[in-house]
């Protein structure tokens, strides 16, 4: 078989403008976050934004949704818009934690993460800092620092390590730091740039990976966590003087750990992060809900709990036939749209037919990771074939490869259990049931009451292939 290569790398080259817009693993920059952005119904952004404004500087919250729903997107958001009101100080745990840990881990992590965050603040010329503070910089940073090291010293993290962790945290801390006097912003951390990322997560893995910062704390040893969270707070204290903002801590991420087992170690000390003098945002799975519920039926108001639901693509009532949903299919397609007008070549905005854009968007769940997913892979599609725009067929068989990735996943008795879910859209009390809600395999809707069905992938093959009703 004869293969143009010429003509295969020319159609590649056409091709990539479009594709790199619809890369579903792309963060946005902070310049892109007011022109990109898209404003969802029922988005709990504004009720977090309530929350931090209107309450007290220690604000707790916990932001939970679907892998791929578009979390780390609201919260950049959120970032942008508070940034002049808070000293925000955003950090991935997913990617630095090693699996198992926990939240003396995450407790470590966030206080290297404001250390990184303070070093910034004291060492950037552009900060505006009180004439007393720039004098005395230097002292700022040597006692913050030190009062770091012998908070983790008995924890075995020499000084040397303590420093190395704080170094290899600084890529993945992203500040969304006020613009200067001088009309400049600083821009430390925040472009978080995807390249460098896995070497020095790697790095942060490693010099978290010890026994005492696995599993939940041990009993009797309360004063070494607390002696840690005392170092932290010094930090804090520190960051608001210089800032002269509170600080607002986003620990995001969560959902990039391996399993949920991992999750609800990871979170199974929280009453200690409510320790934090700081306001806090942590963001995760839908898991943490149940996690975390007795501090919302209990009326415990140390933590909130704001849940980001799916894009209402689907209008999912139990036992019947998904309908689509006008409002949720419009605000994928203007997402498209947005992306699109970033480009500079016309030809390159205008590759996909409405009704492929619409079918992607049924198909996606209202999962905006996987909408573009779906037109992304439908690109490569033409692009192989060397065509200039995306067909139904294209998008089909996109559809149909990501389908059969979906089903080796599944065994034979999670067939029942989804056809059990489409038939009650109720989720089931089982392990496989929260690992496949974990998966995507299970998303659950809010119209009116949550309920849950099949992912769209694969809701024709469970009830295809489901043991019938006795």
């Amino acid at each position: 078989m004869h293969i143009d290569l010429e003509a295969l790398e020319r159609s590649i080259e056409r091709w990539k403008p479009t594709l790199d817009a619809l890369d579903p693993w792309r963060l946005l920059r902070p310049d892109e976050i007011d022109r990109l952005y898209v404003t969802r119904p029922r988005t709990p952004l504004r009720s977090l934004m309530q929350e931090l404004l209107h309450g007290e500087d220690n604000t707790k919250c916990v932001l939970y949704g679907a892998r791929g729903a578009g979390k780390t997107t609201e919260l950049d958001r959120l970032s942008k818009v508070l940034h002049e009101r808070f000293c925000i100080v955003s950090a991935n745990l997913g990617d630095s934690l090693p699996e198992g840990s926990g939240t003396l881990a995450i407790i470590i992590l966030l206080g290297a993460a404001s250390l990184s965050a303070l070093e910034s603040w004291l060492t950037h010329p552009d900060a505006e800092l009180t004439a007393l503070i720039k004098a005395d910089s230097s002292s700022w940073l040597a006692r913050a620092r030190s009062r770091f090291n012998d908070a983790l010293k008995p924890l075995g993290m020499a000084a040397e390590q303590v420093a190395e962790l704080v170094k290899a945290v600084a890529p993945l801390v992203a500040l969304f730091e006020p613009t200067t006097a001088a009309g400049a912003a600083i821009a430390v951390g925040a472009v978080k740039a995807a390249p460098a990322i896995s070497k020095v997560a790697s790095r942060s893995r490693e010099l978290l990976r010890r026994d005492k910062l696995l599993g939940r704390v041990e009993p009797g040893k309360e004063d070494e966590v607390n002696a840690v969270i005392a170092a932290v707070n010094s930090i804090l204290s520190d960051l608001r003087e210089a800032s002269g903002r509170t600080p607002l801590i986003i620990a995001e991420g969560l959902d990039k750990l391996s399993d949920l087992k991992s999750i609800e170690t990871a979170v199974a000390d929280i009453d200690y992060l409510l320790k934090f003098e700081s306001a806090l945002i942590l963001s995760g799975p839908i898991r943490l809900s149940f996690d975390l519920q007795s501090y919302e039926i209990h009326g415990q108001r140390q933590l909130s709990l704001h849940t980001l639901p799916n894009v209402p693509v689907l209008q999912v009532l139990p036992g019947e036939e998904p309908r689509e949903g006008d409002e949720g299919v419009a605000l994928l397609l203007e997402l498209y749209q947005l992306r699109m007008a970033q480009l500079t070549n016309p030809d390159d905005q205008d590759r996909y037919p409405e009704e492929v854009l619409r079918r992607a968007a049924r198909m996606s769940s209202g999962l905006v990771r996987d909408f573009l997913k779906l037109l992304r892979g439908a690109g490569v599609e033409a692009q192989k074939e060397g065509a200039d725009a995306v067909t139904k067929d294209h998008m089909e068989a996109t559809i149909r490869t990501q389908r059969q990735t979906m089903q080796r996943f599944l065994r034979d008795t999670d067939l029942d259990l989804l056809k059990q879910i489409a038939q009650r859209g109720v989720l089931p009390t089982s392990e496989r049931a929260d690992t496949l809600l974990y998966e995507n395999f299970i998303v659950c809707y809010n119209n009116g009451d949550l309920l849950y069905t099949p992912h769209m992938l694969i809701l024709d093959y469970v009830q295809k292939y489901a043991e019938p009703d006795p």
